[in-house]
C-alpha cells in the first residue's frame, strides 16, 4: 500500500505541474496580445518572484559586514 500512495502522490504532482506551466504559458500568450488582466496578473506574480540582484546585495552587505566585525576584532585586515 505504501508504494502505492508514493506513486499517487507523484502522479498528482506531476499533473499539478503540467497544469501550473500550461496556466503559465497561457499567461504569457494572453500578456503577449495585451490582455490587461493578463497583465495585472503577470505584475502581480512578480512581486513574489525572487530577485538574483536582490540577494547577490543582500550577500555582498553580509560579507562587507563579517570582513568589518572581522577586523575590528583582531586588527589586522581578513585575508582574501
Amino acid at each position: 500500500m505504501d508504494v502505492c500512495d508514493q506513486i499517487f502522490c507523484w502522479i498528482i504532482f506531476l499533473i499539478c505541474f503540467v497544469v501550473l506551466i500550461y496556466a503559465f504559458v497561457k499567461l504569457v500568450v494572453c500578456a503577449r496580445k495585451g490582455y490587461k488582466g493578463a497583465i495585472v496578473l503577470g505584475a502581480l506574480l512578480a512581486i513574489f518572484a525572487p530577485d538574483p540582484i536582490y540577494e547577490k546585495s543582500c550577500r555582498l552587505v553580509r560579507k562587507a559586514k563579517q570582513s568589518i566585525e572581522c577586523t575590528d576584532e583582531s586588527g589586522d585586515p581578513p585575508l582574501p
